[in-house]
Order: C-alpha cells, then structure tokens, then sequence
C-alpha cells in the first residue's frame, strides 16, 4: 500500500502548477522573485467508525512568502496487505479556514479561485488541489476526507497502523498534533495497556499520550525524509461492523 502524501504550493501564474498534502513545494518565475513558504502547525483529528472507516479532520497552517495561487494534498491510497483490501479515499470537505469556520470550496475543473479538484494519479494517490490565491500571509486550510480499507478485525484485536504525516514531503511539518477518537461502546472505557495499546512511529522526541478515551500522538516536527505514524490495537467487538480477517495479530 502506498502511503506517501505530500502538500505544495504554486505561485500565480496563468498555467497554474501546483503547493503539495498528505508536503509543499513553490514554483517562482524567477530567481529575482524568489518564494517560500513555511507549514507552521499540522492538527489532524481521526475517528475510527463502528464498520471500520476513518474519518480525517486535516487543518494545515501555512505561511506563504510571496504570492501562491492554492495547495493540494496528496492522500495516500493502495492495497492493504493485512487484510486483503483496497484503501479507498472520499473527500467529504476541502476549503479555507479552521473547523467550525471553514469556506467550503467547490468541487470543480475550472481551477477558479475558491474550487478544489480531485484526481488519481495511478491506484496510490488521491490528489485533492484548493486554488486560493494569497501573497505573505499565513493561512490555514482544511480537507476532510473518509477512508476505508485502512483497519484490520484480526481475530484477536482491532488494528489502526496509519501514515498520518508521510515522508516525501518537501518542506517541514511542524507542530503535528492527532487526536485519534475509539469507537468505545456504551458502557466501556479505555484501559491504557490492557484493552488498547498504542505506539507512535516516527520523530524520538515524539509523544503518544491517552486523554480519556482519546489517544494524542504529538510531534514537535516532521522532517521532509521522516514520518509520523501510529499504530493502536483495541477489542475487536468495538467495531461490529467491519468483517473478521482470520489469524490472530495481538502477540506479534
């Protein structure tokens, strides 16, 4: 499965090229006109679903030196080897601004400002770009998207093993915060250790902590050959609705 998104920004120009998600880059049209831009913060808040979907609140910050004419994300799809199925990507939102109080752009080709576009490059990646002209300004944008295929119902145990923040990244992904939501039933709490474990992958001065029955995995920075992932397993039962996959993952 491949799982290497990225985010880049493009300057204005007529033909528009393109600020990579799931990493960020710039085209200037000149070395005189030189452009930068600096991905400040990173929040990404994830729920895992009864039936086994994820949905993924994703808000970049990014903090454009010159002028740009939008970014895109690169959402990592494929074929998940654990459980025999493909992760599949729907984008449910993309606009400007932070949860709560986002412009939602509209789904078009026309590449006008204020739209967003989706398209596939090969089975891997889904790319979603948001044209939104700014000039040295920092500006945060948000894409929601739902993904299926991604968690495994071993026999013994439920498994996220996720690629929030992948390496390929051109620039930097400071400040990672991800909150990841359980679907805990009715009645049961989070055990820390005995019913849900979790690990983070990634940076050393990383940190993964539980908050109630949250998981926060924090990231100070994610260099551009780096990744931050994690990997939690919790009670089969908690997820009623996605099929059992045979073999048991627990003790390994």
């Amino acid at each position: 499965m491949s799982d290497r998104p990225a985010s880049r920004s493009w300057p204005l120009l007529p033909v528009l090229p393109v600020i990579l998600a799931l990493s960020a880059v710039l085209l200037a049209p000149s070395a005189a006109q030189a452009r930068e831009y600096e991905m400040t913060r990173t929040e990404i808040d994830a729920e895992v679903r009864q039936d086994g979907s994820l949905l993924v609140t994703e808000v970049r910050t990014f903090d454009f030196d010159g002028s740009f004419n939008g970014v895109y994300w690169d959402i990592p799809q494929g074929y998940n080897s654990s459980n025999g199925k493909d992760v599949e990507v729907d984008i449910m939102l993309a606009g400007e601004g932070s949860p709560g109080d986002v412009s939602e752009f509209e789904e078009s080709t026309s590449g006008q400002p204020g739209t967003y576009e989706v398209s596939d490059l090969g089975s891997d990646v889904r790319r979603v770009k948001l044209y939104a002209p700014h000039e040295d300004e920092a500006v945060q944008f948000t894409i929601v998207y739902e993904a299926t295929g991604i968690l495994t119902n071993w026999e013994d145990t439920a498994e996220l093993y996720w690629k929030f923040v992948s390496d390929g990244w051109e620039e930097p992904s400071e400040n990672v915060t991800c909150t990841l939501h359980l679907p805990v039933p009715s009645g049961e709490t989070v055990s820390p250790g005995e019913n849900v474990r979790a690990w983070g992958h990634g940076p050393l001065d990383a940190s993964v902590e539980f908050s109630g029955d949250e998981i926060v995995y924090t990231v100070p920075g994610v260099g551009t050959d780096e990744f931050a992932e994690m990997r939690v397993t919790f009670p089969p039962a908690w997820m009623p609705g996605l099929e059992v996959s045979e073999g048991e993952a627990l003790p390994g």
